[in-house]
């Protein structure tokens, strides 16, 4: 049975609308209550600064700009100019092919064992709800698999390098960390497979789910948001229109 402080920590995990599987919505909900699309930078930014990246991502919330200009080149944003209150901003909707990113991101970062830097599999692990619950936990049990092969490795490792001595001695101490870490991290592991088993947390297509509260901050990237939608939709309509006109 998964402990109570294990039970917190996957409890932790943002729980995420997107109700397309692990075909990913856009316009899905984040865990704060913030549409991810569409948003304009500074809304990006804003959020960014709020999950404290710079302390724990090599992420600069200041260079987001630079980040959406590169990924708009890359065919993974589309931006698009709106008028907003005597001015022009720029807002920003994944494509199809930066959707297929994201999802091919999340699943690298949940299979991906890096004992010493587990920092891609803790961002991965908070988009977990975007993925159907099999698939998840399809995911979780691929990766420990690989956990277990670790530490059993490094144990292994680590006694050759004391009974050899075909290394510095305190290596073995390092390995036998890493290890350690490995090892903790497979229980873990077991525990939130028994609690997404047994139907617990909430992912893609089921109904439920953390909603954040009335007065969080998010909520005020959801209004933005969704302003920018109606726009664009409007935007779109009158595009088509035009182009059946001068078909």
């Amino acid at each position: 049975m998964a402990s109570s402080s294990n039970r917190a920590c996957s409890g932790a995990t943002r729980s995420l609308e997107w109700p397309h599987g692990r075909h990913l919505d856009p316009h899905a909900r984040a865990g704060r209550g913030a549409p991810l699309s569409p948003a304009n930078g500074y809304q990006l930014r804003r959020e960014l600064v709020s999950w404290n990246v710079d302390s724990w991502a090599k992420v600069n919330p200041g260079s987001i700009y630079s980040m959406l200009a590169t990924l708009t080149k890359q065919g993974m944003l589309e931006a698009t100019a709106l008028p907003e209150g005597g001015r022009t901003v720029t807002v920003y909707t994944p494509t199809p092919a930066g959707i297929e990113e994201l999802d091919r991101l999340i699943h690298d970062g949940i299979r991906t064992v890096t004992a010493m830097d587990p920092t891609g599999f803790r961002v991965a692990l908070s988009f977990a709800p975007l993925l159907e619950r099999g698939v998840f936990a399809g995911l979780l049990e691929d990766r420990l698999q690989t956990v277990r092969g670790g530490a059993d490795g490094l144990a292994v490792e680590a006694e050759r390098i004391l009974t050899t001595q075909y290394a510095p001695p305190h290596v073995a101490y390092s390995l036998g960390l890493e290890g350690c870490l490995l090892a903790a991290e497979a229980e873990w592991i077991e525990d939130l497979l028994t609690v997404v088993r047994d139907g617990g947390l909430n992912f893609a297509g089921e109904d439920g789910g953390w909603v954040a509260p009335p007065e969080d901050a998010g909520w005020e990237m959801a209004h933005e948001s969704a302003r920018y939608r109606e726009q664009l939709e409007r935007l779109h309509a009158i595009t088509a229109e035009s182009h059946g006109k001068s078909a």
